[in-house]
C-alpha cells in the first residue's frame, strides 16, 4: 500500500527552507546595503530674478527685442504695444 505514493518525509522540505533563508539573508544584506549608503545631495538650483519693466500693460502673454531698444509685448486683446527705454509709447505697433 505505502509502495505506491511517493515519499514526502522531512527530506522534502529542506530544499525549501534552504531557499527560503537564502532569500531572507540575501534580502536583508541588499536592504543594509541601501541604508548605508548616503544619498548624494540635489544639485543647487539656479537663482532666478525679475525686474520691473513697464507700467500700463494690460495681461501681456509675449514679449520680445527688436534687436535695437525696443521691446515688443503682446496683450492677450491682440494689441501688440512698444517699449522703448523703458516707457511705453502712446501708439500701439499693432491693435
Amino acid at each position: 500500500m505505502n509502495a505506491d505514493r511517493p515519499r514526502t518525509g522531512r527530506f522534502f522540505w529542506l530544499p525549501v527552507l534552504v531557499l527560503a533563508l537564502v532569500f531572507l539573508t540575501a534580502n536583508q544584506l541588499y536592504a543594509t546595503q541601501l541604508r548605508d549608503e548616503t544619498p548624494e545631495s540635489a544639485p543647487e538650483a539656479p537663482s532666478i530674478s525679475l525686474d520691473f519693466v513697464v507700467n500700463g500693460l494690460f495681461a501681456p502673454v509675449a514679449v520680445t527685442h527688436a534687436g535695437d531698444e525696443r521691446l515688443f509685448v503682446v496683450e492677450q486683446p491682440g494689441v501688440i504695444q512698444i517699449v522703448q527705454n523703458g516707457v511705453l509709447l502712446g501708439t500701439p505697433f499693432l491693435d
